[in-house]
């Protein structure tokens, strides 16, 4: 069961960062099933917040199924002078887990800090038979992938291209939502591309709440997460393997992703903050 659990979550249609991606896009709800497509298209969410900036942050992640932990990833973003946010991640399996399914996953994204929208994202997953190596670029037409498998599959790779804009990546979306004001109530709407499939994400505000993670007692903003697929139709539809999701946000300027909580349809998975580093800090 572990195994399955851990192929649902790090491999197939999730992609880069293919842990990270749990903590965003882990809640499913047929709550805008038949919404036609220009109506949620002028729901989403425009501009970015004041919580633009951030420091340069290395934190390090557990992950698991349940009371059994299964995987971690260490992740650093910092700003970079030429007007870029950069994101890098290696994560992977850990103990019984890794013993039944070895996977080492490795990535970079990059996004604009004026505008909080992604450039570029690569990523390169390594299993026991195979590795993949996923890039998608963020175009003016919509991001466009390039999945590589090696060894090589019998027909050569072909670069797919999502037709729509605005576009997010797991980064960016994550960016955005930490800049917005979030206040009790507020709902961020956004359209996301994690590597291979398109949904829409909605991150609500629900209550704020103390929280003690990674030896440390922190004020927090919990927000509920709902997603849906977006079909190249462009028509929503509702994923029935997902039931909700729970996020707790640090309620300071540095608006940490400190826990993540989701119901799927193997239990309750989740994503809990061990340590946080800012380099170069007096």
């Amino acid at each position: 069961m572990t195994t399955i659990l851990q192929r649902g979550v790090t491999h197939g249609r999730f992609g880069f960062p293919a842990l990270i991606i749990l903590a965003l896009l882990a809640s499913v709800s047929s709550w805008q099933e038949g919404l036609r497509a220009e109506d949620w298209q002028k729901s989403l969410s425009k501009e970015p917040g004041a919580f633009k900036r951030f420091r340069t942050t290395k934190v390090h992640y557990e992950f698991g199924w349940s009371g059994l932990t299964a995987a971690d990833a260490d992740v650093s973003f910092r700003q970079n002078a030429d007007g870029n946010c950069s994101l890098d991640l290696s994560a992977k399996t850990t103990g019984l887990v890794r013993a039944l399914w070895k996977m080492d996953a490795h990535g970079t994204s990059v996004c604009k800090a004026a505008t909080l929208r992604p450039v570029k994202l690569t990523q390169t997953e390594v299993y026991k038979k195979k590795t993949v190596v996923t890039t998608v670029d963020f175009t003016a037409e919509g991001p466009t992938q390039l999945k590589v498998t090696n060894p090589a599959e019998p027909a050569p790779p072909q670069a797919k291209t999502f037709k729509f804009t605005p576009m997010h990546d797991m980064f960016s979306a994550l960016l955005f939502i930490r800049s917005r004001p979030l206040m009790q109530g507020e709902s961020v709407k956004l359209c996301v591309y994690p590597s291979s499939a398109a949904y829409l994400a909605v991150a609500t505000v629900v209550g704020r709440e103390k929280l003690k993670v990674a030896n440390k007692t922190w004020d927090t903003i919990k927000c509920d997460l709902k997603l849906n697929e977006v079909q190249s139709s462009l028509v929503l539809k509702p994923h029935a393997k997902f039931k909700k999701a729970y996020v707790w946000i640090s309620d300071d300027s540095d608006r940490l992703l400190l826990k993540i909580e989701a119901e799927v349809f193997v239990g309750s998975v989740w994503a809990e903050l061990q340590n946080v580093e800012f380099p170069g800090k007096k």
